[in-house]
């Protein structure tokens, strides 16, 4: 586990930034704004250690919610695609069988600049499947 974790040099100063802006503020929020608030009892002068294990995690998962949620949102612009489910890390769209290729350019674009747009520094992975893989 060190060693995967090892390779992220960065993780560990951003946590310790996130841990402090939490501190301050009382809460941790998303890109867009959405707050998750927290109590730290009025004894303390540190974030609980339950606080500290999920201030990480909430901010990813955040973030992660909106790219998903700013792709397929970009994707329905087109009133070809048809969003159908949302997966934990992934989306069903449905669109008309003779534009299959035409449509997935477009849907991985769209996916792509989403990443892009709150992670820009990351390479996307855009990876079509069918349903019933």
């Amino acid at each position: 586990l060190q060693n995967f974790f090892g390779k992220f040099t960065s993780l560990i100063p951003y946590k310790t930034q996130l841990q402090e802006i939490a501190f301050r503020e009382k809460r941790i929020c998303s890109s867009l704004g959405n707050f998750r608030n927290f109590e730290i009892p009025n004894s303390k002068n540190h974030l609980p250690n339950k606080v500290k294990r999920w201030i990480l995690s909430q901010k990813v998962q955040g973030t992660a919610s909106l790219i998903l949620k700013t792709a397929i949102m970009n994707c329905c612009r087109d009133t070809e695609i048809e969003f159908l489910i949302p997966m934990h890390d992934a989306a069903l769209f449905q669109v008309p069988i003779e534009v299959v290729d035409q449509k997935k350019v477009i849907i991985k674009d769209e996916f792509e600049k989403a990443m892009l747009l709150y992670c820009p520094k990351l390479k996307p992975k855009v990876i079509f499947k069918e349903f019933t893989e």
